[in-house]
């Protein structure tokens, strides 16, 4: 995390500069990806994978890829 203003340090912000973050491990559950029907692009809607009470906060993930190359084997 990285706190930069004068509002660092004060109710539950941490201090000015970079804090370490430490998130207890808890189960995500993902959206389903999604394919387009020649396999060419996917895509995963939101997914809370965080949320936090101090500071209070919450992440959110997406994802969204295109197939580069080809190979079969």
């Amino acid at each position: 995390m990285h706190c930069e203003g004068s509002g660092c340090g004060f109710s539950g912000v941490p201090s000015s500069g970079t804090t370490p973050l430490h998130v207890a491990l808890h189960p995500v559950q993902f959206a389903p990806f999604v394919f387009d029907s020649a396999f060419e692009t996917v895509q995963m809607s939101e997914s809370k994978v965080a949320q936090t009470e101090m500071p209070k906060q919450t992440a959110y993930l997406a994802l969204s890829g295109r197939r580069a190359t080809l190979q079969c084997r």
